[in-house]
This record gives structure tokens, C-alpha cells and sequence, in this order.
């Protein structure tokens, strides 16, 4: 039987489910390839769970082991039983794309100076894992690195995930082994990887040896993996990190010998080892406080769905952003009841939040993962601010996305003549992020709707509202400029949620800003008493001049992320913010409810 022309040796420890997972996505890629599982005398089920699941494929060896070799002599035996022209790696808690092996092939064909090619790796969290593209661990850079200083380096730092993510193959220092392709004659040129190293910085010696034989590492950015790192090691957590800061100290002496500085390689071995020292403090500090506590990304569950929600049998799905906003948080159990599969972008998980047909990323994958690697999505539901829509319309269109709603705020037109400049600059960005996502939607016939919502309520009190009930549950008291009279027209979360839901199917909106209020107009006096009336206390407002106020507020909003907090919020107190959403009403039917902050 001839071998394909690849072969990928993936090394199994006490991976447990996750290695069906991974094995079961190589099974469905494009490019010939035969899976060479090499398992470290593994004490878990995870070889019979593999077998379980995807039986016998005619490509698959299974290869047991009566002890631990290490993962550097594991890979060389599994490298051995295959005379395939290319070796890939795949590490056994990894998810990787249909097309991503082919990609990383067609490279090394395409450029003879190229002799190995690492890809994209994501964190399941979908944060890019350092150490998928580096830079040469030099003694400077191992020692600022061990010493906790790596970012005096700046952008010359080991780890590139800071770096701007290219767009086509770049060449680099080196790649992650959980993810790599190298030529078969070149590994065995090099005698494969050098077995000194048990676990970790092997790829590091690998790709510094690939280079000074005069090849290229590349590394490619539209070749991806999902990487759920050190499920082999969870158990042994300082015992893994001693093999890395071994293996730095290895690498340092094999590669450093030549130094003029006889003084450089003690420090940075002590340097490193004191590094392995904080560590294990910090690992052992860590596993206290967590104890009986599940990540939410820990689980085999999570990786599962990233691998179902590829299948071309999966459901409509709809992708929405600011998933964990107070629209998000009701929108997203309405979209499941509706039948859509949902991929929800936030920067933290929340999971009060989570159920079967969702699948969570974080906003760094949404913008790195390779576009023909991500899924195809019929509509977006954008809740995260509208300025951020820019630099993300090109890649909704293509995934396929035909129908972008998007919430702005009513402070486009509330704040656009404020006398403070960070509420005119606010103002500005909300409209011309509007603008830009109308005039590309015309373009490139999407359709589209955005919305201004009145001030938001309901939910958790991270709102405006939340934070006005907060304060007055603590002290009791509320400051009042003059008899607080301006026009309030809070609108529930709930409610914008069902019109985003609604909008989805009414071409009726479709290229039009339509404003969203509440179904009740109060003052700014009466929408503070009834937040006081929630919270069981009898409405208590002291009295302020709004020349103090506005100083207090000056001061407040120097503080660290509080620039929100500008004079001019003392003067709308008796400002009216109400808004008309009469259009609303007679195009979608919109019927908000009275403001009931309880």
C-alpha cells in the first residue's frame, strides 16, 4: 500500500475524549493524509474511546507504548513507521480544519526554500496561543523573559501574538509544534527531533536547525487550529513546567556555547529556574483557590461544538456580537428557540449565558481566524459598539452574511452639540460608523438595519441605570441639580432584543436608523424615585448647585476609565432625552413596555 503524502504523528497522554475529537477532524480533511497515534502508555481511556468512535480507518495506526518516551522520541518512533514525503504534527487536544493540513502541503511544494510550516493556533477561549509564530530565543530575550520583562523588548519581543497578523506567509523563527508540516527528507537530515528535550521547546531546536541549514520556517496565518493546550499535562501541572524550563536551559547551552560573555549563561539559568520557581508558587496558589471550579472552557464539551458547528448539517446560524451585553443576554435564548445555531463573539464568557447551540469566541478570533476556516452565517447581530463595525463589515460579507443588524445609541443625536468634546467625539463616531455600515451594505447589497436605543435598562447593573440603583442601595441618597425635569424614555433590554429578532424577516427597515424608546416618558425626578422604590427606600435627593456638580464630575472623570463621567451629565438632568419611535411602532409593530426597572 502506497502512503499518502502526508503523514501526521500525533503522540497521545492521557488525553482522554479530546484525542477522538482531534483524530475525528484529521479523518475529515482534504488532503490524503495517514494518522500515526503514538500513545505514551497513557493510564486513561482515551485510545479506547478513539477506537470507539471512529473504528479502524484504513490511514490510522495506533501504536502503545509500555512507558512515557517523551514527546520528542514518541514522535521520531511514530515518524519512522511512514515513508510519506511530508510529516506533519498534530498535538491530541487539537481541533484542526478540513483544509489546513493542504494549505500548509501546498507551501512547501510551492516554495523549495521553504522546509517547515507552522499555522494559526487559537486557544479555545479563540485568543492566539503565543508561541504559533516566534522569534528566536535569544540569551537577552530568554532572560527579560524569565525575569518577567519581555515588553522592555517592545514589538521585538519572543512571542509575536502582539504583532500585527500578516496576511500571507511570513517567514519567521519558529513555529509551535502542537501544529506543524516539515519535509521528510529534511527531518531525517536532522535526525528528527533531538530526544534530550522530554516535553516542550523541541520545536523551538527544530526550527533553529531547520534554519541553519538554509530552509525557511513559514509561518501561515489562513491555516488553523483550535488548541485546548496542556490536557495531557493538567494533572501534573509543575511537572510540565519543569520540562519547559529544563528545556529552555537545554537549548541555551546546546545553541550559546560561543558566547563572549561568560557570564550570560549562569544568570540566565538561574533566571530561568527562578522563573520555574514563581511559577509553581503561582500554580500551586491557583489550584487552591479553584478548587471544585470548572473553567468554562476547560471541558471536551466546548471543543466538541467548535467540531459540530463545522458539519454542513448544522442548523442556520446567525453570528451576534456583545453577546454578553444587556440586549445580548436576552436575544441570544431567543435565537436558539428560534431554530439558529449561534456563534457569540465577547471578550468574557458568561455562563449563566450558555446552552447547546451556542459556541463562544472571543473577538480576537472572530478578526484572525481565516475566513474559509470560520463558519458561514446568514445574518449578524452586531451589539457591540457601532465604531467597531468597520474593520469588521468586509469579513461578515465574507462569510456569507446577507442581513447585518447593528445597534448604535440615541447619543448620536443627544450628545452631538454637547459643550464637552469626548461626549461631540462620541457623537461623531456613532454616526460616521453608522454611515460607513449603510454606504457599504448599499454596495455590496447586504441589507441592514441599525438601531439608537434611549437609554437601556434591565439586567445586570453594569448599565447606566444598574450603576444609579447600585449607589442608591449603598448610600441612599441621590444628588439632584435643580428639580431634575428633562425627559427620560428608558427602553427595556428585552424589548430591543425582540426587535432585532424581528427586523431579521422585515424588509420594511431594511436601510434605515430606527429609533427604539421605551412605552413610557418620565421625568428624570420620577425614573430616579422609581429606582429608589426598587430597592425599598423612600426617595431621598440631595440638593446640589450645578456649578459643584459639574466640578465633582470634572474631577471624577480623570480617574481611570471614567471619562464618561463629564460635566454636561449635570446639565441633562434637566434636559429632555425623550425620543419619538412612532416609526417603530408602524413599521415592526414595536409595543415597549412602561419603564419597570423592578
Amino acid at each position: 500500500m502506497v502512503d499518502p503524502e502526508l503523514q501526521v504523528v500525533v503522540v497521545n497522554y492521557n488525553a482522554g475524549e479530546h484525542l477522538a475529537l482531534g483524530v475525528g477532524s484529521l479523518l475529515e480533511s482534504t488532503f490524503p493524509l495517514a494518522i500515526t497515534v503514538v500513545d505514551n502508555h497513557s493510564s486513561d481511556e482515551s485510545i479506547a474511546q478513539l477506537r470507539n468512535q471512529v473504528g479502524a480507518p484504513k490511514h490510522l495506526s495506533i501504536y502503545l507504548q509500555d512507558q512515557n518516551l517523551g514527546f520528542s522520541k514518541a514522535v521520531n518512533l511514530g515518524a519512522s513507521h511512514s515513508t510519506s514525503p511530508y510529516i506533519g504534527l498534530l498535538n491530541p487536544d487539537a481541533l484542526v480544519h478540513p483544509d489546513s493540513f493542504k494549505k500548509m502541503v501546498a507551501i512547501l511544494k510551492e516554495d523549495p526554500k521553504a522546509g517547515l510550516v507552522g499555522g494559526l493556533v487559537f486557544e479555545e477561549s479563540g485568543f492566539e496561543q503565543p508561541g504559533c509564530r516566534r522569534r528566536e530565543p535569544t540569551p537577552i530575550r530568554g532572560l527579560l523573559k524569565s525575569l518577567g520583562l519581555g515588553r522592555i523588548m517592545g514589538g521585538n519581543q519572543l512571542d509575536m501574538t502582539r504583532s500585527p497578523l500578516p496576511s500571507r506567509p511570513l517567514p519567521v523563527d519558529a513555529v509551535s509544534g502542537s501544529f506543524m508540516v516539515i519535509r521528510r527528507s529534511l527531518f531525517d537530515q536532522l535526525g528528527g527531533l533531538d530526544e534530550r528535550y522530554f516535553l516542550h521547546v523541541e520545536d523551538l531546536d527544530l526550527c533553529r536547525q531547520v534554519r541553519e541549514t538554509g530552509a525557511k520556517v513559514i509561518f501561515l496565518p489562513t491555516a488553523s487550529i483550535i488548541h485546548s493546550q496542556g490536557v495531557s499535562g493538567r494533572g501534573l501541572p509543575i511537572r510540565v513546567e519543569r520540562y519547559k524550563h529544563q528545556g529552555m536551559v537545554t537549548y541555551q547551552k546546546k545553541f550559546n556555547r560561543g558566547l563572549s560573555n561568560a557570564l550570560l549563561p549562569p544568570l540566565l539559568a538561574t533566571a530561568i529556574w527562578l522563573r520555574f520557581l514563581f511559577k509553581s508558587i503561582k500554580l500551586l496558589i491557583s489550584a487552591f483557590l479553584s478548587r471544585g471550579q470548572n473553567g468554562p472552557h476547560s471541558s471536551t464539551d466546548t471543543l466538541a461544538r467548535y467540531h459540530l458547528s463545522r458539519k454542513p448539517s448544522s442548523p442556520r446560524r446567525v453570528l451576534v456580537t456583545g453577546a454578553t451585553s444587556l440586549v445580548g443576554r436576552y436575544l441570544l435564548p431567543r435565537l436558539r428557540n428560534a431554530g439558529f445555531e449561534v456563534l457569540a463573539i465577547s471578550r468574557q464568557f458568561r455562563p449563566e449565558l450558555d446552552s447547546p447551540g451556542i459556541t463562544w469566541y472571543s473577538a480576537e478570533f472572530l478578526e484572525k481566524v481565516p475566513v474559509d476556516e470560520f463558519f458561514r452565517v446568514e445574518a449578524v447581530f452586531h451589539l457591540a459598539p457601532i465604531w467597531s463595525l468597520q474593520r469588521l463589515l468586509g469579513r461578515y460579507r465574507l462569510l456569507g452574511c446577507s442581513r447585518l443588524i447593528g445597534f448604535s445609541s440615541m447619543s448620536a443625536v443627544t450628545k452631538k452639540r454637547s459643550n464637552h468634546h469626548y461626549e461631540r467625539d462620541l457623537a461623531r463616531s456613532l454616526i460616521e460608523g453608522e454611515q460607513q455600515a449603510l454606504d457599504y451594505c448599499k454596495k455590496n447589497k447586504m441589507s441592514v438595519t441599525l438601531f439608537r436605543p434611549t437609554l437601556i435598562y434591565g439586567g445586570r447593573e453594569g448599565n447606566s441605570v444598574g450603576l444609579i440603583r447600585r449607589s442608591i442601595r449603598q448610600i441612599g441618597l441621590f444628588p439632584m441639580v435643580g428639580r431634575g425635569s428633562g425627559k427620560r424614555q428608558p427602553v427595556h433590554a428585552e424589548d430591543l432584543a425582540d426587535a432585532a429578532l424581528n427586523a431579521l424577516k422585515l424588509e420594511s427597515v431594511d436601510g434605515k436608523i430606527v429609533t427604539l424608546s421605551g412605552g413610557e416618558v418620565l421625568s428624570y425626578r420620577q425614573m430616579i424615585s422609581r429606582l429608589f422604590q426598587c430597592e425599598g427606600k423612600p426617595p431621598r435627593f440631595i440638593p446640589i448647585p450645578v456649578r459643584l456638580m459639574r466640578g465633582v464630575l470634572t474631577l471624577v472623570s480623570w480617574l481611570p476609565n471614567k471619562r464618561f463621567l463629564t460635566p454636561e451629565m449635570a446639565n441633562r438632568m434637566n434636559q429632555d432625552l425623550d425620543a419619538d419611535c412612532s416609526e417603530a411602532q408602524k413599521l415592526m409593530n414595536f409595543n415597549p413596555r412602561p419603564f419597570r426597572p423592578c
